[in-house]
């Protein structure tokens, strides 16, 4: 349903009336309301509208917040629930609870994720022991052969301040070298173009004579109750979502 016309029934006029304390005869003329599930209304204003639209269009906008206003202007334009599915590629659930919070809370409320309690328990103090001790001794697995290569070896004992320390299972985020190759990658190699190997060697080791000529020494200043506070924010927001 869109704008107001002579045949809306008088009792969806009076529900949309309660909607808004300011209602008056010319409301509907500014305002577009769309039937979400039964007894449920979804009301966008053209200020609304417009801010959904500069939403959407944000190239540096985050993807859940664009396709939560998608799913408000679908509605709004009579789009059934059926097919903002298939637009989206979202769940029934999904579609109705965000319509549900912009009815709720408007624009700002597609911003914000009300938090729940995670549902992975957290580290007791024997677990948090255990994964400290099993970090600095010497780990099983395919990975650990391939630093005990002997061109590895080798490399370390030309180079005797170098000291291996393995990391656990996808927690490679502590090492301080993968911000490095994420620099190098960034910076030298993600838009090159490399015709050989030999190139690609090149390439790397000119980087690598030229970051040397500015390096400093890494100092790890981070928080370790900041790190875990941020894991838990986003299980929360990945619980969120689904």
């Amino acid at each position: 349903m869109s704008f107001k016309s002579p045949s809306l029934p008088a009792d969806l006029v009076d529900q949309i009336g309660r909607l808004s304390p300011f209602w008056d005869s010319g409301f509907l003329r500014r305002v577009r309301f769309c039937v979400m599930r039964t007894g449920k209304f979804i009301s966008v204003s053209p200020a609304d509208r417009r801010r959904l639209q500069v939403l959407i269009r944000d190239r540096n906008a985050a993807q859940k917040h664009v396709w939560r206003a998608e799913i408000v202007l679908f509605t709004a334009d009579g789009v059934g629930t059926n097919e903002i599915m298939r637009r989206t590629g979202k769940s029934k659930t999904c579609v109705w609870r965000w319509q549900e919070r912009f009815m709720e809370e408007g624009f700002e409320g597609l911003l914000r994720d009300k938090t729940r309690p995670s549902r992975i328990k957290p580290l007791g103090g024997e677990a948090i022991d255990r994964v400290v001790a099993l970090t600095l001794g010497d780990p099983p697995g395919d990975n650990y052969a391939t630093h005990k290569h002997p061109k590895v070896l080798q490399w370390l004992a030309r180079h005797p301040r170098w000291t291996f320390h393995f990391t656990p299972t996808s927690a490679s985020w502590l090492n301080a070298v993968e911000g490095f190759f994420a620099t190098l990658t960034k910076r030298r190699l993600k838009r090159g173009v490399f015709r050989s190997v030999a190139d690609l060697q090149a390439a790397i080791n000119r980087f690598l004579e030229e970051h040397n000529q500015q390096s400093k020494p890494f100092t790890w200043t981070a928080d370790p109750d900041k790190i875990i506070a941020a894991v838990k924010r986003g299980h929360q927001m990945l619980d969120s979502i689904h």
